[in-house]
């Protein structure tokens, strides 16, 4: 390094205000010897004679033994090119640590000469990034999702798969990604799109595939991402997509097992009033419709006479000829025990004449299983919109055409009369849209923004649904305890570890079936002699009735409860269907 050299980096350092000075180094005698200028002495804090002073006894005291040992190194290789730069920890006559950048020139066979910048904040700023960079390493090391960076300069999306068990796994890159992603029609594409545009941050659900996901297998994600400034000052996107594919069916599966009746597999009751009502309510519906009700005639004689077993088989080929005698695009339901509705869509009146009537006389068919028996049935018909606008009173009204074919003799159908029906009940308890599908449950749940207040909307909508006093859910041994009261209810329900007290059974065996994980217990007061610790418990908190639901996820067990403060309280199937339901979708939300 030359005058001329020095010169201009001491010029360069003092302009950016870095601290920097000059120092040579004799070498060749019996012992090194430093020559400081100014600048080097106030790197070290230290004075001309102290620096002198201590020289004396040890030349390189300033470099202490990692210092010493890597500038012997240094020293050793630079000699072949005559030029050095490296950084050493340096030590004040005080014992503080300076960091300094060493660089370097041969002047002469033994004398170097060296200018020395304290680089310690730049050191500090690099040792930051570097531990958030490692920080970031062991996030993607950690999630089993994929991580992803957009660059909306070059609309290059970039993806690093982190997932377990995946092939062609590692970090891919696809251009020209949004055009892609928005041609792709893909599920929720707009709304990545949006968390790439850096217009929102997630969470999203999205599912990738074909163009938008090149070259590996799609999936349901949820993805969420934030605008960060990337190298050279450009704004990139970094996120990270959550594969929820698994999620996704098994709430497809609950789905359906809570709107379908299970043993026709038909729609149930309250979700035939919601398929109808919500096609009603569309924009794309037709101009025309009918809904029947069919009764089937003196049933129960069947069931008295051949059992319900029989009574069931004949129920599932009832339904089979339902479903094959009306389109695929018809709303098809079981309503009650030997109850069905159809819902026939685009259907004027002579067309459902015609079907009805081929319908009774597919009826009147041999029952595969029993030869020389059939079954009949009585079918009241409401036509949309003549006798009604909604499910509720197309239903009054075909009740009421089905109970004049009842009066008629049976094995027939009757039309209704064309007066919109009144209104069941004449209230809100009389409205068949009020009570809780577990379809609509599970809907609000999963549209929770946290799995948390998924649970929590569960318990409020299922006290509602129930008429209880009090919802709860709980892990044992877990905190905390999901709870909703009623409004002026006392909670008077444990928390924390307290809770798992109430999935104790040492003492509820007339209660308790544990094949399906329920207690059923109209009346604690009653249950006072064989389960005392358990009617002390309800006593406490004022419970009368309570009703409760275990489930299981490998080794942790769960309980769902409602509870009835005052009176006795007999739950019927549908309600105790919907508790268990309410249970699975619990478990869905937390695990």
């Amino acid at each position: 390094m030359n005058e001329r050299m020095s010169g201009e980096a001491l010029l360069t350092a003092a302009a950016r205000g870095v601290k920097g000075g000059l120092v040579r180094l004799q070498l060749g005698q019996a012992n090194p010897h430093w020559s400081p200028d100014g600048g080097f002495l106030a790197l070290l804090d230290c004075t001309p004679a102290l620096f002198a002073r201590t020289q004396g006894k040890d030349p390189w005291f300033f470099l202490g033994a990692q210092g010493r040992r890597l500038a012997a190194r240094k020293l050793a290789r630079a000699r072949r090119t005559g030029r050095i730069q490296a950084d050493f920890p340096c030590y004040t006559p005080a014992g503080q640590l300076r960091w300094l950048r060493w660089c370097g020139v041969l002047e002469a066979p033994h004398r170097w000469r060296f200018f020395c910048l304290y680089i310690g904040r730049w050191r500090q700023v690099q040792q930051e990034l570097e531990g958030e960079r490692e920080r970031r390493q062991v996030l993607l090391r950690c999630t089993d999702g994929l991580a992803f960076e957009y660059d909306g300069v070059e609309d290059v999306m970039t993806f690093c798969d982190r997932r377990p068990g995946r092939t062609g796994g590692g970090i891919w890159r696809a251009g020209g990604y949004l055009a892609a992603l928005e041609e792709s029609g893909c599920p929720g594409a707009a709304a990545f799109a949006a968390i790439c545009r850096g217009k929102s941050i997630g969470p999203a659900e999205v599912r990738l595939e074909g163009r938008a996901f090149p070259g590996r297998e799609g999936g349901w994600f949820s993805a969420s991402g934030a605008p960060v400034e990337g190298q050279g000052g450009r704004t990139c996107v970094l996120g990270v997509l959550r594969d929820i594919s698994a999620h996704k069916k098994e709430t497809q599966k609950l789905r359906s097992r809570c709107c379908r009746d299970p043993m026709t597999r038909l729609y149930n009751k309250l979700s035939t009033a919601e398929a109808v009502d919500s096609y009603l309510q569309s924009p794309c519906r037709g101009e025309s419709g009918a809904l029947l009700l069919i009764d089937l005639d003196d049933f129960k004689g069947v069931n008295d006479r051949y059992g319900h077993q029989f009574g069931d088989a004949v129920l599932t080929e009832v339904s089979a000829r339902l479903q094959a005698n009306f389109r695929a695009t018809d709303i098809v339901g079981r309503v009650g025990g030997d109850e069905f509705v159809v819902f026939m869509k685009d259907a004027a009146a002579p067309v459902v004449g015609e079907t009805v009537e081929r319908l009774c006389r597919l009826l009147e068919r041999e029952l595969p299983t029993r030869r020389g028996l059939s079954v009949r049935g009585s079918i009241g018909v409401a036509l949309w919109p003549r006798d009604g606008a909604t499910y509720e009173t197309l239903f009054a009204a075909a009740d009421r055409a089905m109970y004049e074919a009842k009066r008629a003799g049976k094995d027939r159908y009757r039309m209704a009369a064309g007066a919109p029906a009144p209104t069941l009940g004449g209230g809100a308890k009389g409205e068949v849209g009020c009570p809780l599908c577990l379809g609509r449950l599970l809907e609000r749940a999963t549209a929770a923004p946290t799995p948390e207040e998924g649970v929590r909307r569960v318990l409020a909508d299922l006290g509602d649904a129930l008429g209880a006093h009090r919802t709860y859910f709980v892990w044992r041994g877990e905190a905390p305890l999901y709870l909703w009261a009623a409004p002026g209810v006392a909670v008077g329900l444990p928390d924390g570890p307290a809770a798992p007290a109430l999935l104790e059974r040492a003492d509820l065996q007339p209660y308790y079936d544990p094949a399906a994980g329920l207690l059923y217990c109209p009346d604690a007061e009653a249950a006072g002699e064989s389960a005392p610790r358990f009617a002390a418990l309800c006593r406490a908190r004022g419970a009368r009735a309570v009703l409760q639901c275990r489930v299981s996820a490998g080794e942790r067990v769960g309980l769902l409860g409602a509870e009835v403060n005052g009176a006795r309280r007999y739950w019927n199937k549908e309600e105790v269907a919907l508790l268990k339901g309410a249970a699975r979708i619990c478990q869905l939300l937390l695990c």
